[in-house]
């Protein structure tokens, strides 16, 4: 029992009682890499720091110059991650 559920008038009261329905679908390791790589990108960083992807520069760290860096693109956000 989950206290997010207590209060459910239908008697469920546990995430498998209230999604039980939702049925996924198994996906193969290729197609995976496939849909996740159009969303992340892998670039180094400059020696002052920054990033150029696509059109922009955008700075990250200085103390991170000459590192490899993740970007994230989804939708309107944008992330750069490190380690």
């Amino acid at each position: 029992m989950h206290w997010v559920y207590r209060y459910r008038e239908d008697n469920r009261h546990s995430s498998v009682e209230v999604f039980g329905w939702v049925r996924g679908q198994v996906l193969d390791t290729p197609t995976l890499k496939q849909v996740f790589q159009i969303t992340r990108f892998v670039q180094h960083l400059d020696r002052g720091g920054y990033v150029h992807f696509r059109q922009w520069k955008l700075y990250t760290e200085q103390g991170l110059a000459g590192q490899s860096v993740n970007i994230w693109l989804h939708a309107e956000d944008l992330t750069i991650t490190y380690a």
